[in-house]
């Protein structure tokens, strides 16, 4: 054994060391060049336009006065139209059907025969109202709403829509309406309605009155109406910037479910704007193959700054009625 411990002792002795491993230099790091900041270019931060509130009534007014220039590529957005409503000189009246009957004598009515939805509950143009409150109520999903019922200029048949609007709107049961007029300068509901009381919305304003008081009552119990009352060409402004205004407004919101503002043209006077700033709604009626496109456009954008809403628009002085089957078949 001995002697084999010796020859390994010896061969590993005899066996050659192995080589150092090289050497690995770093390579030299090239100077370090300092940083040069570059300067921020720091824009001015324009301060946002505060959002418009209601300013005092009588600057508001005196705005709406002046003349409205709409610019030429300014189109307003896309307003629905939610009825077409057919010329009532071109159709025959039917006579009416009715399951129930009103709270007072028929004798005693005597309301214009342009109010169709009363003379002439069953025929096409009642019918074409009873959709437009359809679209109405579709469109405020179901809840009360206050509108004003205006226009691009006189003329075009707004307080006719407002009061059959409103006499279909009274044939809902449930619910309750009432219609005040606000144009003071040419008032046409108390005339269609063949009510000769002086009292109204003036009286409310000057204080003279309550808006209890001065509440008419029709052939429906569901359905009231507010007549303009007597005031002069002078005081009709000063009335609409009446702190009263509010009250009015708050207080039939609270009563009625469906509130109805007949007011003047939105391009004539400033009326229609400063009612539409205290409901937020709006209608605008328009009657075909009369009214000017530009007009449509210019009372669109008299009532965007005010953050009006207009619900729609009303086509009336329809002189065709499409039949039902061409639908059908389109």
């Amino acid at each position: 054994m001995g002697n084999v411990f010796d020859a390994m002792k010896r061969a590993a002795a005899e066996k050659p060391a192995p080589a150092p491993a090289p050497r690995i230099e770093p390579e030299p790091m090239e100077a370090l060049q300092p940083v040069q900041e570059q300067p921020v270019a720091v824009q001015a931060v324009q301060p946002k336009a505060p959002p418009q509130t209601g300013d005092d009534r009588r600057g508001a007014d005196a705005g709406v006065q002046q003349q409205h220039k709409v610019p030429q590529d300014a189109k307003p957005s896309a307003k629905p139209v939610l009825a077409s409503i057919l010329d009532g000189a071109d159709v025959t009246p039917v006579k009416p059907r009715r399951k129930t009957a009103p709270v007072i004598d028929e004798s005693q009515v005597q309301y214009s025969k342009s109010l169709v939805a009363w003379h002439d509950r069953t025929g096409r143009v009642a019918e074409q109202y009873r959709a437009l409150r359809t679209q109405l109520i579709a469109h405020f999903k179901d809840k009360p709403f206050a509108a004003i019922v205006t226009s691009a200029q006189s003329g075009e048949g707004k307080t006719i829509t407002c009061l059959n609007l409103a006499l279909s709107l009274a044939g809902l049961k449930d619910s309750r309406t009432v219609v005040v007029d606000c144009d003071f300068r040419r008032s046409t509901v108390s005339a269609m309605l063949h009510d000769t009381s002086s009292k109204g919305l003036a009286d409310v304003l000057r204080g003279q009155a309550t808006i209890n008081d001065v509440m008419r009552p029709t052939p429906y119990p569901n359905f009231s109406v507010v007549l303009a009352g007597r005031s002069s060409q002078e005081e009709a402004p000063e009335l609409m910037a009446r702190g009263e205004l509010d009250d009015v407004v708050h207080h039939l919101q609270k009563n009625f479910d469906y509130v109805l503002f007949d007011t003047p043209p939105i391009n004539a006077l400033s009326d229609a704007a400063m009612m539409g700033r205290l409901t937020g709604e709006a209608l605008l009626v328009v009657r075909m193959n009369k009214t000017q496109r530009e007009a449509v456009h210019a009372a669109l954008h008299r009532l965007e700054p005010l953050r009006v809403r207009v619900a729609g628009l009303v086509l009336v002085g329809q002189k065709y009625l499409v039949p039902h089957y061409l639908y059908d078949q389109a």
